[in-house]
C-alpha cells in the first residue's frame, strides 16, 4: 500500500492533488491519505518514527516495511515508475 502524507494548506500538496488522483483512479494500488492539518492526524512520534519532515510525502510499504518513498512535488511518471504502473502521461 501507499501512504500519502499531505496538508490542506501546503502549496506543493495542492499541486500534487491531481497527480495523486490519477494514481488512485488506476485502481491498481491501495492508497491511504493522512492530512496533517487535521488535529487528530498530527502525531509527532509517528512523524519522527517514519522520518516524515516534509509534505507531500508518498511512502510505499510492502509486507509492513517501507520499500521506497518520494517527497515533494513529483510528476505522474515518477510515481508510476515507483509503483511499476504503466500508462503515465
Amino acid at each position: 500500500f501507499i501512504m500519502y502524507i499531505h496538508k490542506t494548506n501546503c502549496p506543493a500538496c495542492q499541486q500534487m492533488k491531481p497527480v495523486v488522483k490519477k494514481v488512485i483512479e488506476t485502481g491498481k494500488t491501495n492508497m491511504y491519505a493522512i492530512n496533517l492539518d487535521e488535529k487528530d492526524n498530527y502525531n509527532v512520534s509517528f512523524l519522527k518514527a517514519n522520518r516524515i519532515d516534509k509534505t507531500p510525502t508518498l511512502i510505499v510499504y510492502e509486507k509492513g516495511k517501507e520499500k521506497n518513498r518520494l517527497e515533494g512535488i513529483q510528476p505522474l511518471g515518477n510515481i508510476y515508475k515507483l509503483l511499476n504502473l504503466k500508462g503515465a502521461n
